[in-house]
C-alpha cells in the first residue's frame, strides 16, 4: 500500500469517528438498546401525588420531645492528675517495686509520681493507699491502677510512714499483700 492509499484510508477513518461521536452526541448515549430509547423518544414521567389534606376535626397527636442524655456530674473530689503529687514508697525488700509502679501512673494517667523506699521495718508494712482531703476520687483510680484492692484506701494519718512527705497528696504504700485466711 503506498503512501497516498494510507493517507486515504486514514482520513476514512477519522471521518467515520467524527459520525459516530456526531450521531452519539445528538441522541445522547444510551445503552438502554430499547426501541424507544434508540428512536430518541423521551420516557414519560410518572404523575405527581395529591399530598392529603390533613382532617380539621382529627384529634392533633402530640410531638414528642427527644429524652435528653444525662451529663455525667464530673466528681468534685477529683484532681487533674498533673497537678497531684503521689508519693510511692517500697515497703517491701523486692527492689524496683516502687519504682515501676511509678513509672505505670506518670505513663498511664501523667500523675506527678516519684518513688521512694520507706525507712521503718520492711516485709510489715501493708499495702494501702492514703489521701489527703478532697483527693479520694484520684486515690482510687490510682489504687484501681495498681491493682490495689479499694478496702486498702484511708485518709493520710498524721505520722505516715516515711521520713518525708514531700508534699504528697496521696500516699502508695506498696507492703506486704494480706493474707487469705483459711476458711
Amino acid at each position: 500500500m503506498n503512501l497516498q492509499d494510507q493517507s486515504a484510508s486514514a482520513i476514512a477513518l477519522v471521518l467515520a469517528a467524527a459520525a459516530i461521536g456526531a450521531l452519539v452526541l445528538g441522541l445522547g448515549f444510551n445503552p438502554d438498546p430499547s426501541p424507544v430509547a434508540q428512536a430518541g423518544a423521551s420516557v414519560p414521567t410518572p404523575e405527581a401525588t395529591a399530598t392529603p389534606t390533613p382532617d380539621p376535626n382529627a384529634t392533633p397527636q402530640p410531638t414528642p420531645t427527644p429524652t435528653p442524655t444525662p451529663t455525667p456530674t464530673p466528681d468534685p473530689n477529683y484532681q487533674a492528675p498533673n497537678l497531684v503529687k503521689v508519693l510511692v514508697a517500697n515497703g517491701t525488700d523486692i527492689a524496683g517495686r516502687a519504682s515501676a509502679a511509678s513509672d505505670t501512673l506518670i505513663a498511664n494517667f501523667g500523675y506527678n509520681a516519684v518513688s521512694v523506699n520507706v525507712s521503718r521495718d520492711l516485709n510489715t508494712l501493708p499495702f494501702v493507699v492514703y489521701h489527703i482531703d478532697r483527693y479520694d476520687a484520684n486515690a482510687r483510680e490510682i489504687a484501681d491502677a495498681l491493682g490495689v484492692d479499694r478496702s486498702t484506701l484511708g485518709l493520710m494519718p498524721d505520722n505516715p510512714p516515711v521520713d518525708d512527705l514531700e508534699d504528697a497528696h496521696i500516699l502508695v504504700i506498696l507492703g506486704v499483700e494480706p493474707v487469705a485466711e483459711p476458711e
